[in-house]
C-alpha cells in the first residue's frame, strides 16, 4: 500500500501512471490561497454530479457539508484509486497528506420495471435493476424496521464486486446466518464475480446437482416477504436478481400471486401449480411403463422418437428466446411443420406421443423459477431413459435416485424437502395456503 504523499504533484503523477484510462479527468479550483485537485473518470462520473463539488470548494473549502452526497476519506492511494474506479471523485488539497472522496457516482443503468419472468396481476410493478444502491432503496422503502441489517462484502481482484447481505435481526434464523457467513469467509476474496449465479456456485459446490440451491427473484416485494419470514437475501452489484436462502423445493415453486390473492384462490393456484410440476416430470415415464415392446429394435426406435420430440420442442423454445423478434413468425411456421400433422403423417412420431410431450413441457413452466424448470426437464429425461430400458423397475430406481439427489441438495441447515422431510404439518398447511408466517 502507498501512503498519500505530502506533495500533491506526486499523488497526481501516481494516478496518471497507474490509471490507464483515457477518460481520467483532473480539475483544479482555487479559493483563499488554497488549491484543490479533483480526479474522476468521465465514463462513470458525469460532469453534472461533479459541478456541485467544484462550486462548494469555491465557496467554502473548509467544510464538506456543501455536498448532497456522502463524503469519506482515503488513507492510501490504492484505496482512493479503487473508489475512483467505482465512480467517486478523489479530492486532494495542495501539499496535504490526505484526500477526500465524494460520492458522485452516475453509473449507467435502466429504470425499474416489472420483471418479465415474474409478472403479477396484483402487486407492485417495480423490479430490481443492475445498480446495487437502487436495489437497496427498493427494499428499504418496504421494510423500515430498525433492525434491518445490511452487511457488505467485496469480491474480485479485478472486479471489486460488492455484495449486500440483507436480514432482519429479530426474526432471522441464526443457524442459517452463521452457516452463510462461514461459507462466505471460506471463499477466496480474489475471485472475480460477474453474476449471482457464480456466487451461488461458490457457496454450494454441487455441480452434479441440477436443482437450484438458492431461489432467484427479480421482485423486491417477494424479497421483503421472505425477509419477514426470517430468511436472508443477497444482492450482487450489477445484477438485477436477488438470492434467497435457505430455500426448499416448495419455496422454488411459489409465486407472488399466492400472497396477493384470496385464500381459496391461493390454495387453488398452489395445487394447480404442484399438479403441473408433477405431471411434467412423471407423466411421460408412467405412460412408457404401460407400453410393451416386442423387440429391441422397436424399443430403440421409440427412444429416438421420444427424445426427438422433446429435443425439438426445446430447440423451438430456445430459438424463440434468442432469435430477433422479426424472425419469430418464421420460427412459428417452422414449428408447425416439424411438430404438426405433417410430421405425424410422415411417421416421425405419433399424435399421442406429441400430445403427452407437449403437456409435460407446458406443466414444466407453470413455475417462475427457470432453474427449477430446467432441473425438472433433466429429471424427466433421466426417468424416461431408465423406464425405457428397464421398464417398471427402471422407473422405481430412477425415482429413488431422484429423491436421494433432492435429499442431498445442500442448502445449509434446512433440508431441501422440508416440510415433508422432516414432516411439519403446520408448515405444510402454511405453504398450501400460500400465506406468510
Amino acid at each position: 500500500m502507498t501512503n498519500i504523499y505530502v506533495n500533491t504533484d506526486e499523488n497526481i503523477e501516481w494516478f496518471k501512471k497507474n490509471c490507464r484510462c483515457y477518460d481520467l479527468s483532473i480539475r483544479s479550483v482555487c479559493n483563499r490561497n488554497q488549491t484543490y485537485y479533483l480526479l474522476f473518470l468521465g465514463g462513470i462520473t458525469v460532469s453534472a454530479s461533479v459541478q456541485p463539488v467544484l462550486q462548494g470548494l469555491a465557496t467554502d473549502p473548509d467544510s464538506m457539508i456543501f455536498l448532497n452526497a456522502s463524503v469519506t476519506s482515503a488513507t492510501t492511494l490504492e484505496e482512493a484509486y479503487t473508489m475512483m474506479l467505482q465512480g467517486q471523485t478523489v479530492i486532494f488539497r495542495l501539499n496535504s497528506p490526505f484526500c477526500f472522496v465524494a460520492d458522485t457516482r452516475a453509473l449507467p443503468g435502466r429504470s425499474t420495471s416489472e420483471p418479465t419472468v415474474e409478472k403479477s396481476i396484483r402487486g407492485s410493478r417495480d423490479g430490481f435493476v443492475e445498480h446495487l444502491i437502487v436495489n437497496l432503496g427498493l427494499i428499504r422503502k418496504r421494510i423500515k424496521a430498525f433492525d434491518l441489517c445490511i452487511k457488505n462484502m467485496t469480491f474480485g481482484k479485478h472486479t471489486n464486486t460488492d455484495i449486500a447481505i440483507f436480514y432482519i435481526d429479530s426474526v432471522v434464523q441464526r443457524d442459517v446466518l452463521d452457516d452463510l457467513i462461514g461459507r462466505l469467509d471460506r471463499i477466496n476474496k480474489s475471485v472475480n464475480l460477474q453474476s449471482e449465479r457464480e456466487l451461488a456456485d461458490l457457496l454450494y459446490h454441487q455441480w452434479y446437482n441440477p436443482y437450484p440451491h438458492v431461489r432467484f427473484t427479480e421482485r423486491p416485494d417477494l424479497v421483503c416477504i421472505h425477509l419477514l419470514q426470517g430468511q436472508i437475501a443477497i444482492l450482487v452489484d450489477h445484477c438485477p436478481t436477488a438470492m434467497l436462502l435457505p430455500t426448499t423445493l416448495f419455496q422454488c415453486t411459489s409465486q407472488i400471486e399466492e400472497v396477493t390473492q384470496p385464500l381459496l384462490v391461493s390454495m387453488m393456484l398452489r395445487l394447480l401449480r404442484s399438479l403441473g410440476l408433477l405431471i411434467s416430470v412423471f407423466l411421460l415415464p408412467v405412460w412408457i411403463c404401460t407400453l410393451e415392446f416386442n423387440s429391441f429394435q422397436g424399443l430403440f426406435v421409440f427412444v429416438l422418437q421420444v427424445m426427438a420430440v422433446d429435443g425439438i420442442i426445446e430447440w423451438v423454445r430456445l430459438s424463440l428466446i434468442h432469435s430477433p423478434s422479426i424472425l419469430s413468425s418464421m420460427l412459428g411456421l417452422i414449428a408447425v411443420f416439424i411438430l404438426g400433422e405433417t410430421a405425424v403423417n410422415f411417421g416421425a412420431y405419433t399424435q399421442e406421443m406429441l400430445i403427452l410431450v407437449a403437456i409435460c413441457n407446458v406443466g414444466n413452466f407453470v413455475t417462475s423459477s427457470y432453474e427449477l424448470s430446467m432441473a425438472n426437464k433433466l429429471t424427466r429425461f433421466f426417468l424416461v431413459l431408465c423406464t425405457l430400458f428397464y421398464q417398471r423397475a427402471g422407473f422405481a430406481i430412477g425415482v429413488f435416485i431422484t429423491v436421494l439427489i433432492l435429499m442431498s441438495t445442500d442448502t445449509g441447515p434446512v433440508c431441501y424437502l422440508y416440510p415433508l422431510i422432516p414432516f411439519d404439518s403446520k408448515e405444510c398447511l402454511r405453504i398450501l395456503k400460500g400465506k406468510k408466517k
